[in-house]
């Protein structure tokens, strides 16, 4: 599996180090573009509770290097530079490799002279093992020849999609919601259905692009969005047939590009978006490449591609 990891292309590579720290719980994720900046690839928040019981966030940078050969201290003593200008408590260094030994010597004298940010790796060894116990990633990025481990890797979306239908169902007392819920199923439907096609033929995710006459909905605003090919089509209706569940009948949603790789949606909520509203979209960003996240009652949407 190893071997298959140092082949995947470096964006590639970083977005299933993404994926992987989300699996492993990590909170508020963030992937940096190509070139946004130096410091980090990827930035997020590791949930602690303490002996009293109160919750604190710890700040995590996370490097991603694909190598075959070692990484010198030099290269990961610039990044500990730049966390500790951040004021990060943790820097966590993720390689297909390993460090010199002149490194792993440094890095221990870093860490033990108690200084922040704390420094961690997660070796080509313990990357591969880390990755063996999440079956949805090695599905998702081609690293096995296992069928048997499709449906467990998309059985997350499936249920989201069957639950949809129920909903649907269940709307019928109130007829209004229906088609919302029929929408949104046939959304996260034709999601599923496109990822396994894409397993099947290319053995990876395909993103198909948005085009904004072909791909839009009639009650969707487009007017300030570009046909793109960063943004997978199939991820970004189910997220957005999934947020109209959640706006005010007849409120307008808009969709306007903010970057190359960031759209915002403007949604009038029924009430202010609950913490499940993320939770809901997981699964589709998982399998869309996508980050969705709120600045207040605007909903951002970032491509990993």
């Amino acid at each position: 599996m190893l071997d298959r990891i140092k082949s995947l292309e470096p964006t590639v590579f970083e977005n299933l180090v993404y994926d992987l720290m989300g699996s492993s719980g990590f909170e508020n994720l963030v992937w940096r573009t190509p070139g946004a900046d130096g410091g980090r690839d990827i930035e997020g928040e590791a949930l602690c509770r303490d002996l009293s019981g109160f919750m604190h966030a710890q700040t995590w940078y996370i490097e991603c290097k694909r190598y075959d050969g070692t990484l010198s201290w030099p290269l990961i003593w610039e990044k500990i530079a730049f966390s500790e200008a951040s004021d990060t408590d943790y820097l966590l260094v993720v390689t297909t490799s390993t460090p010199s030994p002149l490194a792993e010597t440094k890095i221990s004298e870093w860490n033990n002279s108690r200084k922040r940010p704390q420094v961690r790796v997660w070796r080509g060894y313990e990357l591969e093992r880390k990755i063996q116990l999440v079956p949805v990633l090695q599905v998702k990025y081609g690293l096995v020849d296992d069928p048997d481990l499709r449906p467990d890797a998309f059985w997350p979306l499936a249920e989201k999609s069957m639950k949809a239908i129920l909903a649907a169902k269940g709307s019928l007392v109130v007829p209004k919601l229906t088609p919302l819920y029929v929408e949104y199923a046939t959304a996260l439907s034709q999601l599923l259905s496109r990822r396994l096609e894409d397993l099947s033929t290319e053995g990876k995710i395909v993103v198909s692009g948005f085009n904004k006459d072909k791909d839009n909905y009639d009650w969707l605003d487009v007017s300030g969005l570009r046909n793109s090919n960063t943004f997978d089509s199939f991820g970004i209706r189910a997220i957005i047939s999934g947020l109209r569940i959640w706006a005010k009948e007849g409120s307008p949603i808009k969709v306007e590009q903010v970057s190359n790789n960031k759209i915002s949606i403007s949604v009038q909520f029924k009430r202010d978006p609950p913490d499940s509203l993320l939770d809901e979209m997981k699964d589709v960003c998982l399998w869309s490449d996508l980050e969705v996240c709120l600045e207040g009652l605007i909903v951002i949407i970032t491509s990993r591609g």
